[in-house]
């Protein structure tokens, strides 16, 4: 059953689980805007997942590219950096890590199992008892420092 026209803006697994109730004026707001930002949510699982994503950054290789949509991916794939001018990937400028979570117990653990995480998304959802939250996908775009 959808409760919701609108998309969580998490990425969540299994079923409701322990965690800060929010309030009836996050919820009025999410329901008005259609997104939630839970500022310093995952503060204690921030260093680890940085450190998670440093680590899968340098590992990327070659033999995991694929095309900007991961050409229907089922795995983990890297997407480089086009070119501006060429539209060529740019070797080692990571645009994207797709399907992240097939490759890291950290990014399992610490993003879609995270009963954090699953509570919330519950509570923005309304899921009662007999409902369940399912993972779509696990992204990461690393950004590049921005010049003025």
């Amino acid at each position: 059953m959808i409760r919701s026209s609108r998309v969580a803006c998490f990425l969540v697994a299994v079923s409701w689980t322990s965690g800060a109730v929010l309030t009836d004026e996050e919820l009025a707001s999410f329901k008005r805007d259609g997104y939630h930002i839970a500022t310093g949510y995952l503060a204690e699982e921030a260093e680890a997942l940085k450190a998670e994503m440093a680590r899968l950054m340098s590992e990327a290789d070659e033999s995991d590219a694929s095309s900007w949509d991961g050409n229907g991916a089922r795995q983990y794939t890297v997407t480089y950096q086009p070119d501006a001018a060429t539209g060529a990937p740019i070797p080692g400028r990571i645009f994207k890590l797709q399907g992240i979570a097939t490759r890291s117990e950290v990014t399992r653990a610490s993003l879609l199992r995270n009963p954090k995480i699953v509570a919330r998304a519950s509570q923005l959802l309304e899921l009662g008892d007999d409902e369940a939250l399912d993972a779509f996908g696990s992204k990461f775009f690393p950004l590049l420092p921005v010049h003025n």
